[in-house]
Order: structure tokens, then C-alpha cells, then sequence
């Protein structure tokens, strides 16, 4: 069952508890692997080269972890259920990467498990969370994405600003004005950074969404702002046009609104001239 980006391959061997009980970011996990590796040009029926057996390993999803547990492999633990075994086959960019792992790893292999979840202690509930504690809750995720973002890594990022949100999905349910409004702050600001994930994996439909996701309930300059480099690459040059004339009544000086207004007219140019050339031909 890869998983949505293919970097990581996970193989279920069964399903022994609930389906619904994965373990999500805050859940505390004991594992048992072993992990070999592989050359990322050898075919599959090259046996994986054996490399590692691990018991006994504690980690919490979303958190920092032993450098023994990659990307890949805590991606598949959260498709995993209490008592579950799966093969798990991690791609290097969701494993050590094209500079390896000294003394362990070379550049730009795969990494071979076999997981075995032992222990899985559930994340808190949202549903059973007071409003602060969903707030804490969503701060402290959003923190960990925060210095991922800021380390280059993105992807972790993404995961962890998308899990912070969990709490906040259905704030127009909220009937105390001041307990809503302290949780559209939160969700604004997870959804910005959301945003910004997409901006620089150049995920553009992904980008617009979340900025749209923030729109939606309040005014952003910062969202505005993202969600016209979006439809910039999306080629949707009105609606970027119309975000940045906002962003130019509110600060004709700002420079970085100045430069993205560029990049938009000399899209619409070299669009205008090829229409011309389009309808010129129409008349031949």
C-alpha cells in the first residue's frame, strides 16, 4: 500500500486490532525491525543486504526520534495497528539521503524493513481535549514543524502542521465567540504554514487551498500574498492580479508584493502576444 508520495512502500502482513487505531502524531510506540539495504538501481529480487536489528525501540510520532528511525519508517508505523507486521521499503529520500549515514549507510540506498509494532500508547483524543489543551496540543505540533521547516525538511513539516490541525477542523461549530476566535488564530496560523510547505515543494493547488483555508475565515496579508505566487504558477494571472492590487493599496512600497506585480505582468505580456499570434493565423 504505497503511500501518497511513493517514497515509502508498506506491505501489511495482517490487521490483528482496529483499523481506526493507528497511532497519529503525540502517540508514544514501542518497535521491533530489522532493516537491511539495497542499491536503489538493484531489482527487487536483489536480497536487501542485512544491516541492522533493532528491540525494544521507543518513539512518539511526530517527535524527535533515534536516528535509526527515518522518515520512512515512522510514516509506515502510522498506517500500522497494535500487534501489526509489515515490510516497509524506503526510498533514500525518506531515508538517509544522498549523503548516507556515516559508518551505516551510503548515499542513495534503500532502506529494507521489517517493523513489528509492539506497544502504541494513543496520542489524547481532540474529542475528549479541553480548548487549551487543544491549543497546547496544536502549539507544540506546530513548534516540531517549525524547526523542521526551518532545517529544510519540508515533508516532516507538512505532516506536522497537517496533524496540529486536527482540533481546529470544525471551528465554525464553536459557539463562544472568544473560545472561536482564539481558535481560528491557531488554525490560521498552522494553515500559513501549510502554505508555505506547498510554496516551496511548488505544490500550487495545494498552496491555493490552504490559503484559501485562511481567507476563509479572516484577513492575511501573508495569505494573500501566498495565495497570489500560487495562482502566479497556476497561471491564473487575474485572480493573482487581483490579490496583489489588495496588497498594493495596503503597501505601495512593499517590495517583495512590487517584484511578485512584475512576474505577473510579464506573464500577461508573453500570454497577450501569443494570443496575437493565436487569432493573426485564425485570419490567413
Amino acid at each position: 500500500e504505497p503511500t501518497g508520495e511513493g517514497g515509502v512502500r508498506v506491505e501489511l502482513y495482517e490487521k490483528p486490532g482496529a483499523a481506526w487505531d493507528k497511532p497519529k502524531p503525540g502517540a508514544k510506540c514501542t518497535l521491533s525491525f530489522t532493516v537491511g539495504v539495497r542499491g536503489e538501481e538493484e531489482g527487487e529480487t536483489q536480497p536487501a543486504r542485512p544491516l541492522h536489528t533493532a528491540h525494544a525501540v521507543e518513539i512518539e510520532v511526530g517527535g524527535d526520534n533515534p536516528e535509526e528511525v527515518t522518515e520512512g519508517l515512522e510514516i509506515a508505523v502510522e498506517q500500522m495497528v497494535l500487534g501489526q507486521q509489515a515490510h516497509v521499503v524506503v526510498k533514500p529520500e525518506y531515508g538517509y539521503g544522498a549523503a548516507g549515514r556515516e559508518g551505516w549507510v551510503t548515499g542513495n540506498e534503500l532502506l529494507i524493513y521489517h517493523v513489528t509494532l509492539d506497544k502504541h500508547l494513543p496520542a489524547p483524543s481532540v474529542h475528549q481535549m479541553s480548548s487549551a489543551d487543544k491549543r497546547q496540543f496544536s502549539y507544540a505540533l506546530k513548534a516540531r514543524g517549525n524547526t523542521a521547516f526551518k532545517g529544510g525538511d519540508t515533508r516532516r513539516a507538512r505532516r506536522l502542521y497537517t496533524a496540529a490541525l486536527a482540533p481546529f477542523v470544525h471551528v465554525d461549530a464553536i459557539a463562544d465567540p472568544d473560545e472561536k476566535k482564539e481558535a481560528v488564530a491557531v488554525r490560521s496560523a498552522c494553515y500559513l504554514n501549510l502554505a508555505a510547505c506547498h510554496d516551496r515543494m511548488a505544490s500550487w493547488p495545494e498552496a491555493l487551498a490552504a490559503c484559501n483555508q485562511v481567507l476563509t475565515h479572516e484577513s492575511s496579508s501573508k495569505a494573500l500574498f501566498r495565495r497570489a505566487r500560487a495562482n502566479l504558477f497556476l497561471d491564473r494571472l487575474l485572480q493573482a492580479r487581483q490579490d496583489l492590487d489588495k496588497l498594493h493599496a495596503q503597501d505601495a512600497c512593499d517590495k517583495a508584493v512590487v517584484a511578485l506585480m512584475a512576474e505577473v505582468r510579464k506573464k500577461e505580456k508573453a500570454q497577450d502576444a501569443k494570443d496575437r499570434a493565436t487569432f493573426s493565423r485564425m485570419f490567413i
